[in-house]
């Protein structure tokens, strides 16, 4: 059974993400170390990039490769096994659309300026959901003559694949945003972003109804 896919019933919940407990999970803790967390952020930064150099060279079928193929992920949601739909995506500032279609105004204006986008990338938040599937991160583009103008931002959600020759990071949604608008943010979840809220919330509403 592949290893992001919940083992047993309810009463084996505490074992499906190894380390944390599902309960611990959906609380929105997070056991993993800074270790397991660079870990993993440097293989997310490595889809990213790869992201970038098929945006910058026209290659569609290599953006599209940047993005996870998985249409579910699986996980405990405080009540019972959930799966999730993965639906990919980006968006600029808000506006939704389909990765076949992307427009990256800060990747093109990082390419008129020129210079090395690894370089120039920098990391303002990034973290690893407590189940270990998914993880979320934010960066901000800039200037590499002048690197205190922030060209824009992105925040990324990742799904964890596994292959024979190991573990990669894939984008599910990659959010654009210019410059000037609030920086999105970055909350520590248990698979899919809001879920923590969502059972907090559920956990509310039957206190209320006791």
């Amino acid at each position: 059974m592949a290893d992001d896919q919940p083992q047993g019933d309810a009463k084996e919940k505490t074992k499906i993400f190894g380390i944390a407990s599902a309960d611990s999970c959906i609380a929105g803790h997070n056991p993993f170390s800074a270790g397991t967390t660079d870990r993993i952020r440097l293989l997310a930064e490595k889809t990213i990039n790869e992201y970038f150099q098929a945006y910058i060279s026209g290659n569609l079928i290599e953006i599209k490769m940047a993005f996870t193929k998985k249409k579910h992920v699986s996980g405990w949601d405080g009540e019972t096994f959930a799966n999730y739909d993965v639906v990919t995506g980006w968006s600029y500032n808000g506006m939704k659309g389909d990765v076949s279609s992307i427009s990256d105004p800060i990747a093109n204006s990082f390419q008129g300026i020129g210079g090395d986008i690894s370089k120039n990338m920098h990391m303002e938040e990034f973290l690893v959901a407590g189940s270990k599937l998914t993880a979320m991160g934010r960066w901000r583009l800039v200037d590499p003559q002048k690197p205190e103008r922030i060209l824009g931002r992105y925040r990324a959600y990742f799904i964890r694949e596994n292959s024979i020759g190991g573990q990669a990071w894939k984008l599910a949604q990659l959010d654009l945003q210019s410059a000037e608008a609030a920086p999105l943010e970055v909350k520590q979840f248990c698979v899919q972003p809001g879920d923590v809220e969502r059972n907090n919330e559920r956990m509310k509403s039957a206190k209320k109804r006791k």
